[in-house]
């Protein structure tokens, strides 16, 4: 890599080279971020492009949410068709391989239309929201836009410098506010009653957290309060409704616990050149809440289930034992 690399803000930042990752050592990206706290560093080691380089192996479908992306932020670059009925044969796999060896998305011809209705149906639901005038950063109204904004920053981690990225799809700024759009394709309903628990589970408080992190880090006056992060989720099923959903306080604060011991976790792997993988010892399965009040309500509410008189919290504890010939509880005297 580059000695002259330097950290900064880059727009309209091509996508192949980012996910390449140009810094002049391996950087801990939000993807990786995300792999080291929900799994583990060597997982992460293992898909990062200048350690394992194994990535992640992507299907039609996500390709086809890969595609409308492709074609809503960076104007249909890096999208190859391919006319072949499915992956099937040789000559498919070998141009999808090619293809993909080059930085771009490959796509069949039969979702080529379909990739192009979604980002269609897309805009045409953001252009009744409210926040249309931002996310098309409508010039009369004072906003500025740019797309696949790459953030390359350093930091100094237990006394060792890292370098971080992060990408942003698309960056608003007015005179006074700067906000951040991450499109999300999904099989899911995208119901805004959902949505929390699925950006929970996909770890997109970490991504968020890292988004702004890096940009406050690289500029120099204070705009958190003035930054908000939208995610714009659509559904790969037509006819892709779409829902926005703003970053809470409070999913910012616990992301950015999450991105602060990722950053230390990577900074010790990179020092001792060390990406260990799940623990060596065993841990202890403990049922979680909720799976014990289901079962609780299910025994007091199922009329299918009989009522029990050998349960063993129920009659005593430590449990009395049943005489093995007539199920009936043993006595005292006769366990003595």
């Amino acid at each position: 890599m580059p000695d002259t690399f330097e950290p900064g803000v880059q727009y309209f930042y091509p996508v192949a080279d980012y996910h390449r990752d140009p810094c002049p050592e391996p950087s801990l990206s939000s993807t990786s971020a995300k792999t080291v706290i929900n799994e583990c560093l060597h997982k992460a080691w293992l898909q990062h492009p200048r350690y394992g380089g194994m990535g992640t192996e992507q299907d039609d479908r996500m390709s086809l949410g890969t595609a409308a992306h492709t074609l809503l932020f960076e104007r249909g670059q890096g999208l190859v068709e391919v006319k072949a009925n499915d992956w099937r044969t040789n000559a498919a796999k070998d141009q999808r391989q090619e293809i993909l060896s080059q930085g771009k998305t490959p796509i069949l011809s039969k979702h080529m239309q379909l990739a192009a209705d979604m980002a269609q149906a897309i805009t045409d639901q953001l252009a009744m929201h409210h926040l249309a005038p931002v996310f098309f950063g409508e010039e009369m109204t004072g906003w500025s836009k740019s797309d696949e904004v790459a953030l390359f920053w350093r930091e100094v981690i237990d006394g060792r410098p890292i370098w971080c990225r992060n990408l942003l799809d698309r960056l608003c700024i007015s005179k006074n506010r700067w906000v951040i759009f991450d499109l999300k394709t999904t099989e899911r309903s995208v119901a805004p009653h959902g949505l929390a628990a699925y950006a929970a589970g996909q770890g997109h408080d970490i991504q968020a957290a890292m988004a702004v992190r890096g940009l406050q880090n690289l500029i120099s006056t204070p705009i958190t309060d003035r930054l908000e992060f939208y995610y714009v989720y659509a559904e790969t099923e037509p006819p892709h409704l779409v829902t926005v959903g703003k970053v809470s306080q409070a999913m910012l604060v616990l992301g950015s616990k999450k991105v602060a011991q990722a950053m230390a976790l990577w900074s010790r792997a990179q020092k001792d050149n060390n990406f260990p993988g799940y623990p060596r010892t065993s841990v202890e399965l403990l049922p979680p809440p909720y799976a014990e009040t289901a079962w609780l309500n299910r025994e007091l509410n199922d009329p299918g289930l009989v009522a029990t008189d050998n349960d063993p919290f129920l009659t005593a504890s430590p449990w009395v034992p049943h005489n093995p010939e007539t199920g009936e509880l043993l006595k005292q005297t006769e366990q003595e």
